[in-house]
């Protein structure tokens, strides 16, 4: 067991030197060819790439990719350190009682807020999937509410309920322990998530708000093409 242990030390230390090592020829390289200062902090270049990873940041959200999320951040650090001086690590080591209380902060408010507010959310759309559902499956078995329905069509919807599958899909009766790559996203990328949840509704809003303003036109002009249709009695 000590044994495996040394080995797996030795392959880690060993590929944190490969890994250092790499990265310092590299960033000779970008230096040798003027790239050094490409994204230095406050410059164009700086804002550009603070753009091109927040955009790529909101598209994995959309996607809840945390894979993507994670290789965006990564390659943005790197461009930053190679291409824009930019160090971080001094600075976080010299003052890693305020970087583990930042780090503590960060994590409890994506576990203890964001992530349960997100999952709230997802319960709710599922809910609203799942109440579509069931009124169509009361209006196909010619039921009023769900006192009306018979020992077999009960049976019948608890298979739906338990499949989760009724003309569409939802959740019913699953454990959150399936959504875990979800929550594990939103307790890492909180932020994104955050600024994605704002920006997506918002949008959504002005578009809801533009087709009502224009709904009665679309009517009209739907209406003006079947004006007349034999069988209009």
């Amino acid at each position: 067991m000590n044994r495996f242990f040394f080995s797996l030390l030795t392959m880690v230390l060993a590929g944190w030197l490969l890994f250092g090592s790499g990265i310092a020829t590299l960033g000779a390289l970008l230096a040798g060819l003027g790239w050094a200062t490409l994204f230095a902090v406050g410059s164009m270049g700086f804002w550009l790439l603070l753009l091109a990873a927040v955009a790529a940041l909101c598209w994995a959200d959309e996607r809840q990719s945390g894979t993507g999320a994670t290789g965006v951040l990564l390659l943005t650090v790197l461009l930053l350190s190679l291409c824009g001086g930019w160090r971080p690590w001094p600075w976080l080591a010299a003052n890693w009682g305020l970087s583990l209380l930042a780090f503590a902060a960060y994590f409890a408010f994506g576990g203890g807020l964001w992530a349960v507010f997100m999952l709230r959310r997802r319960a709710k759309a599922e809910l609203a999937k799942y109440e579509k559902a069931f009124d169509l499956y009361l209006i196909n078995c010619q039921a009023k509410s769900e006192n009306d329905l018979t020992p077999e069509q009960r049976w019948q919807w608890q298979e739906h309920r338990r499949k989760g599958r009724y003309v569409n899909e939802f959740w019913a009766d699953r454990s959150v322990a399936e959504l875990k790559g979800n929550i594990l996203y939103w307790i890492c990328y909180w932020p994104t998530s955050l600024l994605w949840f704002l920006v997506s509704d918002f949008i959504k809003e002005i578009a809801n708000a533009l087709f009502r303003r224009l709904q009665g036109y679309y009517q009209w002009a739907w209406d003006s093409v079947w004006k007349g249709a034999r069988g209009s009695f």
